[in-house]
């Protein structure tokens, strides 16, 4: 199941995985500003995607700090 494989990640493997979304979310967010000056009109990026996962992301070590100083 993905949500206990999430659950086994570290917390230095989430903030791996949301350094990289951060960094995936600022390159698709220049390409599609490029693009849309270039073009005039925009090519249906994928942002909004990548901000949902990297929330959940947030989300998840945020859980697991605050269940480690409770416990």
């Amino acid at each position: 199941m993905a949500s206990k494989k999430i659950e086994e990640l570290s917390e230095e493997d989430l903030s791996a995985l949301e350094k990289i979304l951060s960094k995936e979310f600022q390159k698709q967010s220049e390409y599609s500003k490029s693009f849309m000056t270039k073009h005039g009109w925009s090519p249906g990026d994928q942002s909004k995607q990548i901000i949902r996962i990297r929330d959940a992301v947030r989300s998840e070590k945020s859980y697991k700090k605050t269940k480690s100083l409770k416990w």
